[in-house]
């Protein structure tokens, strides 16, 4: 089982519930699952050798496209801060060795002094294939989905991993000791570059509720987001 298995059971449970909230969209469980296979695919045609990705983006549902359509494909995904120094960036590339780096395109000029493979956000629509299946990959629940750091407080910052199983075995303690259900409405106002906002996002996805990004902590934003959760809990998701 991967952190991305129960997709398809909540699309076929309520196709036109919400699964991500932006201040400028909405994305819906049948376009989520669509977009994370049809990411996965594009991940599984790459050439690779360690099939590791190094995500350099903003919060925001691309990032989380990405993220999840490289877990589903047997990828495990990097996560940079879009913040770091040029030297941060090359220390961190040396130490997991990413065989495939996307970045937003406001970091071209970074970027260009790397000899690395690189695609940018404004490229991923041409990069994922529509129309493939996915074909079957073995389920290595041990497998490592997630390369994070640590904040290098006492010292420089080491990567740390998490495997499938870890998360998973995490988002059912949630179920018994928070009481966490499909019916879940959550606000995400932190980094993903924050493995406590990331794990809040993939957690409340995996069991089928509604997540809402921020993509910088503000009041209008938070407004925004309120609006929408005032719009959207009356609805009904079933067909």
């Amino acid at each position: 089982m991967r952190i991305t298995s129960t997709y398809n059971i909540s699309v076929k449970k309520y196709p036109y519930k919400p699964a991500i909230v932006t201040e400028n969209e909405i994305v819906f469980y049948i376009e989520w699952q669509e977009l994370v296979e049809r990411t996965a695919v594009a991940f599984f045609k790459e050439a690779s050798i360690h099939k590791r990705v190094a995500l350099f983006l903003p919060n925001g549902s691309l990032f989380l496209q990405l993220f999840a359509g490289a877990s589903a494909a047997g990828w495990a995904s990097i996560v940079g801060d879009i913040r770091w120094k040029d030297q941060e960036i090359k220390e961190r590339l040396e130490q997991t060795n990413p065989d495939l780096i996307i970045a937003d395109d406001k970091m071209k000029l970074t970027f260009q002094r790397f000899s690395r493979r690189v695609l940018y956000s404004d490229e991923i629509e041409k990069w994922i294939h529509p129309g493939l299946s996915l074909p079957t990959i073995q389920d290595d629940t041990e497998a490592t989905f997630y390369i994070g750091f640590t904040s290098g407080s006492t010292g420089k910052p080491k990567a740390f991993v998490r495997s499938h199983t870890s998360w998973i075995e995490s988002f059912r303690c949630n179920q018994v000791d928070l009481g966490m259900t499909d019916k879940e409405h959550v606000l995400i106002p932190g980094s993903f570059v924050n493995s406590t906002f990331l794990y809040g996002a993939l957690s409340t996805l995996f069991l089928g509720g509604t997540i809402y990004l921020l993509s910088k902590f503000s009041r209008p934003g938070l407004w925004i987001i309120w609006i929408s959760t005032r719009l959207l809990r009356p609805m009904s998701y079933q067909l």
